[in-house]
C-alpha cells in the first residue's frame, strides 16, 4: 500500500490517504514524498525552504521556493478527484517574477453565532506579476521564510542591475572607440575621422 512521508526534519507526519497528505501539505507548506508499492520520485526539489498555497476551486496553486527558483505548479480538480488531482502542471519561474510582498491583517468576523470573539488572519501576500496573490500565514516558520525569499529577490535584482550596467558600459566603450578612429589622407598625409570621403586639405579621396 502506498504511504505519504513529510520530508521535513522536524515533521514526523505519515498517511495512507492522499486526501489526507494533500491536506497536510496546504496546512503546512511542508514537501511530501511518496513511498511503497506504487511510489514515484517526488516533483520537488530536495533544497525546497518553503511553499505557499492559493485555492481558487477548481485550481490549486502552489508556489515551492529554493535557493536557486521557484517551482509553480497548477493542480485541476474535478468532481471525481476527491483525493487527489485530476491534473497538474508543473513550470519553473524566476524570483523575479514576484512584483512585491505586503503584510495583512485581516478581519474574518465573530468566531460564531454565540462567540463574538473576532478571528483576525494575519500574514503576507506574495503578489505575482500576473496578480496572483498567494496567502502566507504569519507564524515562525513562515517568517523565515518571508526572509528567504527576499533575500533571493533582491539577489535577482542585483543581477538584472548588473547585466545592465555592463551593457551600457560596453556600448559607451564602443562609441569612445569609434570616436578616436582616425584615417590619413595618402595624397598629403592629413588626417581626418573615419567616414570623411575627400581630404579637406588636397582634395583627393579617402
Amino acid at each position: 500500500m502506498d504511504k505519504y512521508r513529510c520530508t521535513a526534519s522536524s515533521c514526523e507526519f505519515t498517511a495512507q490517504s492522499a486526501k489526507i497528505a494533500y491536506s497536510h501539505r496546504q496546512q503546512t507548506g511542508h514537501i511530501l514524498e511518496l513511498i511503497g508499492s506504487g511510489s514515484q520520485p517526488s516533483p520537488y526539489p530536495t533544497g525546497a525552504f518553503g511553499q505557499a498555497v492559493l485555492t481558487d476551486s477548481p485550481y490549486q496553486y502552489l508556489l515551492t521556493f529554493t535557493d536557486d527558483h521557484i517551482l509553480w505548479e497548477k493542480q485541476t480538480w474535478g468532481p471525481n478527484s476527491s483525493k487527489i488531482p485530476a491534473r497538474v502542471e508543473h513550470d519553473q519561474i524566476s524570483y523575479s517574477k514576484i512584483k512585491s510582498i505586503v503584510y495583512e491583517e485581516i478581519d474574518l468576523g465573530p468566531t460564531s453565532l454565540f462567540n463574538r470573539e473576532r478571528r483576525v488572519w494575519k500574514g503576507w501576500y506574495i503578489i505575482l506579476t500576473n496578480g496572483m496573490r498567494f496567502p502566507v500565514t504569519d507564524d515562525g516558520k513562515n517568517g523565515q521564510m518571508i526572509v528567504r525569499i527576499k533575500e533571493r529577490m533582491k539577489l535577482d535584482d542585483r543581477k538584472v542591475t548588473e547585466k545592465s550596467s555592463s551593457a551600457i558600459s560596453t556600448r559607451e566603450v564602443i562609441k569612445e572607440f569609434r570616436e578616436v578612429v582616425l584615417i590619413q589622407c595618402r595624397s598629403c598625409g592629413a588626417r581626418y575621422q573615419q567616414g570623411t570621403l575627400r581630404c579637406l586639405t588636397c582634395g583627393a579621396n579617402l
